[in-house]
């Protein structure tokens, strides 16, 4: 009989990683937030996965440092666990609310979902639309909707909020969160302070451009 918390996927991920010879745990170390818990009227508590690592400055890591230093300007603490951590840490952090990515779901066990559905919490989710698998291959795109059992995951911990960093313009991407009753919102990124203090001088090669990707 296969216990209720066990959950092949998730344990099948982990098996990959092991196997490629990749970090198990998230590697967090001196990232936590200074402010103290005990005055706040909240914790925002950003949990990752095992691809973290605070020693790897890439759009993954900044990304969700950004959304701590926000909390932390506002006055509302921070601390950054890992999912494997969240049945012991969540309960220590006074009124926690949390930030996942729907990528991180794949390593959320049943009971994981079942505590985050009694918590507030919101998602950084992927696009979900009609035939989009058949879209991706007729452009010969990577898959950017991802799996739909991770989906189900973050449909079955009913977070407060879903949201992307693209504009409303585009929520058609994300339709199918919108037709299974899902609040979408646009929150796109912002500049870090802290991380870019200061605005750098414009460079003259690029004065005439309109609009870049990078």
């Amino acid at each position: 009989m296969i216990e209720k918390n066990f959950d092949i996927y998730r344990e099948w991920k982990l098996l990959k990683r092991f196997l490629k010879g990749m970090s198990l745990q998230p590697k967090i170390s001196d990232v936590q937030g200074m402010l103290p818990l005990n005055e706040s009227k909240g914790t925002f508590v950003m949990l990752v996965g095992p691809e973290f690592d605070c020693q790897l400055p890439n759009a993954s890591m900044t990304a969700r440092l950004g959304w701590c230093h926000g909390f932390e300007e506002l006055g509302i603490p921070y601390r950054i666990i890992s999912v494997f951590d969240l049945e012991k840490k969540l309960p220590t952090f006074p009124r926690p609310f949390c930030w996942l990515s729907e990528s991180d779901y794949c390593y959320l066990t049943p009971r994981n979902i079942q505590t985050l559905r009694n918590l507030p919490h919101f998602v950084w989710v992927n696009v979900w639309f009609e035939n989009d698998k058949k879209y991706f291959e007729t452009y010969n795109y990577p898959d950017f909707s991802g799996p739909y059992r991770v989906k189900k995951k973050v449909l079955e911990s009913e977070p407060t909020f879903v949201f992307t960093i693209s504009p409303e313009e585009r929520f058609y991407y994300y339709e199918k969160w919108l037709k299974r009753g899902l609040d979408l919102w646009s929150l796109p990124l912002a500049w870090d302070k802290r991380v870019y203090p200061e605005l750098p001088a414009p460079d003259e090669g690029f004065i005439n451009v309109t609009i870049a990707f990078v």
